[in-house]
């Protein structure tokens, strides 16, 4: 069969979710996905590959962030000729997706699968969408595979776990959840289908770049965060490097951001994961994100000598309160401590920061713009909180309001902005975002904080990155007006 993977542009600003999205202070969301986080599409990658392994013949197309306009896509699907459109629906503006993807099903004789946080939080509001045949409810790793093997040989699929349809009388069918797909059977992600040029970060110090997966889930359970909801599962070290050597070698990638919340979180797996990329003397470079309970001076080390870069931790406040509010687990001298160690070792540190937090006040924000410029660090990005869905806060939020918020945004529903901030503080919005970028002020204009960056091995890099992301994007902008 012939399979199309597909990521469309999200319309940001266009819903009311997406408009109150605004991560680091002024970067709108927007600017921040196509500038900040050019990541690939790496669940996509990964259905690919197992698409590929079943023998299917596979086109993806990346339209948010290769530029690709809902008629462009048309274009390419009908040169293709699907037998299968897949495509992921994200949380931000789905209605704007449904739209799109009506567009491309009513041009296009083809079955329509889609996939993403939308189809898994709200299976029954994806299939009201007529033109969409089949919802995935789960992860889908498993689901999706059995769901074009049963099309592909035109099978009932009404025993598949972890699907939603409408059978031919209309009537939705929802199977019970799939079963826990084993995350180190996964093959490497098809890096083939896509181009590896265009993917970078605002502090990717190395061309090229692509992100890896060591683990999923995270066993924390921190207020504001989803990835508790997926049981914690890694793979092998061996499987980690062996998709690190594919990466060096076949894609020539000279830096990984690896997105696991908690890298770190195994001692013991870490530093035979750094003692294994050793001794096969790889040369890429990578990212991590971690915990600030879960490094010491022996792991730093061995991520140094391993050719780690750069660590990213999570910190979110600079008041204890409200850490623990937040049921981090942290101190802030675990966080001093940690992060004034990655920065002796020579490694670049970046700190993530929460505004409007459980309890927050004016006093708890002026606390937390003291303490990221008191610690080390050589970047900070400071959030006002968004309760994103399955969230401690954003359960709050329906508690207190009775509201599903980002159900009735999808609904198109126009929430004002002070609906979505959380409950829990007496800011107003509009006092949280004017504080969020105030802290960036505070953090990046100091003389200090400037000299020391001009001192700074990284500051080059980053500079030259950041004229490389201009070029990317006048390319791509020049590209969508030559077509």
């Amino acid at each position: 069969m012939r399979i199309i993977l597909l990521r469309l542009p999200i319309a940001y600003n266009q819903s009311s979710a997406s408009r109150i999205t605004s991560p680091g202070g002024y970067l709108g969301a927007h600017l921040y996905c196509e500038w900040f986080v050019r990541y690939p599409p790496l669940g996509l990658l990964y259905q690919a590959s197992l698409f590929k392994k079943q023998g299917h013949d596979i086109l993806l197309l990346d339209g948010e962030l290769a530029g690709l306009t809902v008629e462009k896509i048309l274009k390419l699907c009908k040169k293709f000729q699907p037998d299968i459109l897949f495509s992921t629906i994200n949380i931000f503006n789905p209605q704007n997706e449904f739209k799109s993807l009506k567009i491309l099903k009513d041009n296009l004789n083809c079955k329509l699968i889609a996939r993403g946080h939308f189809p898994r939080l709200y299976p029954e509001q994806t299939i009201l969408n007529k033109h969409i045949d089949y919802a995935l409810t789960g992860k889908g790793f498993t689901a999706s595979t059995e769901l074009i093997d049963k099309i592909a040989r035109n099978q009932a699929t009404n025993n598949i776990k972890g699907i939603i349809y409408r059978t031919s009388d209309g009537k939705t069918v929802k199977t019970e959840d799939e079963n826990q797909f084993d995350f180190n059977l996964l093959p490497m992600p098809a890096r083939e289908l896509i181009d590896n040029n265009i993917y970078n970060s605002a502090l990717t110090l190395h061309d090229k770049f692509t992100t890896m997966t060591a683990s999923i889930g995270c066993p924390y359970s921190c207020t504001y965060c989803i990835d508790k909801t997926i049981k914690y599962q890694s793979s092998s070290n061996e499987k980690i490097v062996l998709e690190m050597e594919e990466c060096q070698n076949k894609y020539k990638i000279k830096e990984i951001a690896f997105l696991d919340s908690t890298f770190t979180i195994d001692r013991k797996k870490t530093i035979d994961l750094c003692n294994l990329i050793i001794k096969k003397r790889l040369k890429v470079k990578w990212v991590i994100r971690t915990r600030v309970d879960l490094v010491d001076e022996e792991i730093i080390d061995k991520l140094v000598e391993a050719g780690c870069i750069s660590i990213h931790y999570g910190i979110e406040s600079g008041n204890q309160t409200i850490l623990n509010n937040l049921n981090r687990k942290i101190t802030l001298e675990q966080i001093r401590t940690a992060v004034t160690l990655t920065e002796k070792k020579g490694l670049l540190t970046l700190g993530f920061f929460m505004i409007g937090n459980k309890g927050e006040t004016s006093k708890t924000i002026e606390d937390t713009i003291n303490f990221a410029k008191e610690i080390p660090l050589h970047f900070a990005q400071f959030n006002v909180v968004l309760a994103l869905p399955e969230t401690y806060m954003a359960e709050n939020i329906k508690l207190n309001t009775g509201r599903d918020l980002w159900l009735e945004s999808y609904l198109g529903k126009d929430i004002p902005a002070h609906m979505w901030k959380p409950q829990e503080t007496d800011l107003s919005y509009e006092e949280l975002t004017s504080w969020s970028k105030k802290t960036m002020h505070a953090f990046y204009l100091r003389p200090a904080y400037i000299l020391k960056m001009l001192k700074s091995k990284f500051t080059y890099s980053i500079i030259i990155q950041q004229f490389r992301i201009i070029f990317l994007l006048l390319k791509i902008y020049i590209r969508k007006l030559l077509k």
